[in-house]
């Protein structure tokens, strides 16, 4: 019986070819101007569903269009946002919370992420999705946040691939350092 062998060196050409067309693809991208959405983040905690869905569509367009977005809270302590999430992670887990890292990096970023349906994914961590779906759910641990949610948003054109769009994704992590949600797509 013959063992399949691995030429590494083949490997490594593969994957330095398909590198070097994601970065083609990634420089040929054509985004659009960024959407930003803000407000204190009581108001928007206190909105109903249907308001704050109006609210989110009236700043980011609902065709299903892959954007990258980024979730962040100004004019609050990080430390005290971390504190909340980490408690709000605590009771009873009925809620599919976003990661919790195990080390405390402050930043006013909250979470980057990128999806074909914006603002249902919007709604979804702001507390109005399934209990399974891996989200911020803010509604159920911010309540004592004070400060400004902000949220922004830019699309990228439909035909756009899924690794293009995580490589978008990634590099928007690592340069807005999120405190909560995986970092990077591998």
């Amino acid at each position: 019986m013959e063992t399949d062998r691995i030429s590494f060196s083949e490997v490594i050409t593969e994957a330095s070819r398909f590198h070097n067309d994601l970065a083609i693809a990634i420089q040929n991208i054509a985004a659009e101007a960024t959407n930003h959405w803000c407000a204190p983040i009581q108001d928007a905690l206190a909105l109903g569903k249907i308001e704050l869905e109006r609210s989110l569509q009236s700043r980011f367009p609902s065709e299903k269009r892959p954007a990258v977005y980024k979730i962040a809270i100004r004019g609050e302590e990080p430390h005290r946002t971390y504190k909340a999430f980490e408690k709000g992670r605590e009771t009873p887990r009925i809620r599919a919370f976003a990661r919790f890292p195990a080390s405390f990096v402050p930043s006013e970023t909250l979470y980057v992420g990128s999806s074909r349906s914006l603002v249902k994914r919007l709604l979804e961590h702001m507390g109005h999705g399934a209990e399974k779906t891996y989200a911020l759910h803010m509604r159920h641990w911010a309540t004592d946040i004070d400060g400004e949610l902000s949220i922004s948003a830019t699309f990228l054109p439909y035909e756009i691939s899924k690794d293009v769009l995580c490589a978008v994704e990634d590099a928007l992590a690592r340069n807005a350092r999120p405190m909560f949600g995986r970092r990077g797509s591998v």
